[in-house]
């Protein structure tokens, strides 16, 4: 597709295609050959990437403040309004958490708010693969919270973490901060390796299937295979 869409948000993998969202309050989706199918307005930038649940609909958090989830053609299903800027949503087995400008708060995928969690600005959020939730944040903390809202685990890294925590086995999470410190934390919290690459990294790092998770640093891509950090 060669439309002009500006800035944009970092690209994500929806149902036959690509979802993406834009610096003036735009959500796009292209499909295989990068031809648009639809674009619906979100009322703010979107600058975190989208999530798409298992069954297509799109959750998406702009800057203003605002949880939005899409269906086909771009179809409003929710709209829910949080302290902004809103970070980071993520989509798993009917509920949505996101980022908020003061913390967490998680939402049915029908718009209920199930909790709300108060800690600084969080820039984004995960489920990890036991149903566990991690968020992080400028505070310097990566969090894990159980699915009401309570903590299980803190690890304070000492800088804001921007770019997107990865998720390994055993309940163990590859995290790097605005500093370029990668850490391996493990469950309990104990910092199990910690290197230094070099460069701010940006907001969306890109985690592959072969092991090897992408940073933009600058002027260079960096591979971390958080197994041997």
């Amino acid at each position: 597709s060669e439309q002009p869409y500006g800035r944009t948000g970092p690209l994500v993998r929806g149902r036959g295609g690509l979802v993406f969202g834009t610096t003036d309050g735009r959500v796009v989706q292209l499909d295989v050959n990068l031809e648009e199918v639809c674009t619906a307005q979100a009322g703010g930038a979107v600058t975190s990437a989208p999530a798409v649940s298992d069954d297509g609909i799109i959750y998406v958090a702009t800057d203003a403040g605002r949880l939005i989830g899409l269906a086909g053609m771009g179809a409003l299903i929710i709209s829910e309004m949080i302290l902004p800027p809103a970070n980071g949503p993520s989509v798993e087995d009917g509920f949505v958490v996101v980022g908020t400008g003061n913390g967490v708060a998680m939402f049915t995928t029908g718009g209920t708010l199930e909790f709300e969690i108060e800690r600084g600005r969080v820039n984004g959020t995960l489920f990890d693969t036991d149903g566990s939730i991690v968020a992080w944040g400028d505070d310097g903390l990566v969090e894990r919270y159980d699915r009401g809202g309570n903590v299980l685990q803190t690890f304070d890294v000492g800088q804001p973490v921007e770019t997107n925590v990865v998720p390994l086995m055993q309940r163990r999470l590859g995290i790097v901060d605005v500093q370029s410190n990668a850490f391996v934390v493990d469950a309990d919290g104990t910092t199990l390796d910690r290197v230094e690459l070099g460069g701010r990294p940006e907001r969306q790092a890109a985690v592959t299937e072969t092991g090897f998770t992408y940073y933009s640093l600058g002027t260079k891509i960096q591979a971390v295979n958080f197994t041997f950090v």
